[in-house]
């Protein structure tokens, strides 16, 4: 959040900082590639994505208005929906019908709420600086859809997710362990 802050309110670049960041940002994208067997194929392009955005980050200079910019913005908005990750690792604890309930409403809210904050921004942001970069802006939006792509598949999951999770609670089946 403070980073998010430094960056787009008070317009202090910190590339060093902003680096170490994203590069500890994208470990957990490149080590599940190599271990996990089983995951979409929509998931894989962004973790590519990810480790690609990544790898450019790290020579850009932060303190220039350019499009690599957009890609510090694009994953700290993707941190701020952490709950999701949250969601993803419960299914492997025992919890009530009605936690896993609110932790699918609250993982759906704010996942859909960071994806349109964070669109949004990159709408206006990269209209802001097309006219000067229409290659790196073109570019990154192509890659930047596959992120979109894996949102939207991320955010129908969610979805459903919910309302299993409402019907398994309206049913009264699943865990009967209160909170």
């Amino acid at each position: 959040g403070q980073l998010l802050y430094q960056t787009m309110y008070l317009d202090e670049w910190d590339s060093n900082k902003i680096r170490i960041m994203g590069t500890l940002y994208a470990i957990p994208d490149f080590v599940s590639l190599i271990v996990v067997t089983r995951m979409a194929t929509s998931t894989k392009i962004h973790h590519v994505v990810v480790i690609i955005f990544n790898i450019i980050s790290c020579y850009n200079d932060y303190t220039n208005v350019n499009v690599v910019r957009a890609i510090m913005v694009y994953a700290v908005f993707s941190v701020f929906a952490y709950l999701v990750n949250l969601l993803l690792a419960s299914r492997f604890v025992q919890t009530s019908q009605l936690t896993k309930f609110l932790l699918s409403l609250l993982a759906l809210v704010i996942y859909a709420c960071c994806c349109m904050c964070n669109w949004s921004w990159q709408f206006v942001y990269l209209s802001k600086i097309f006219a000067n970069n229409k290659v790196s802006v073109s570019l990154y939006l192509c890659m930047m859809l596959m992120l979109v792509w894996d949102d939207l598949i991320l955010m129908k999951w969610l979805y459903n997710n919910l309302l299993r999770e409402e019907k398994k609670r309206r049913d009264g089946s699943g865990s009967e362990k209160e909170d």
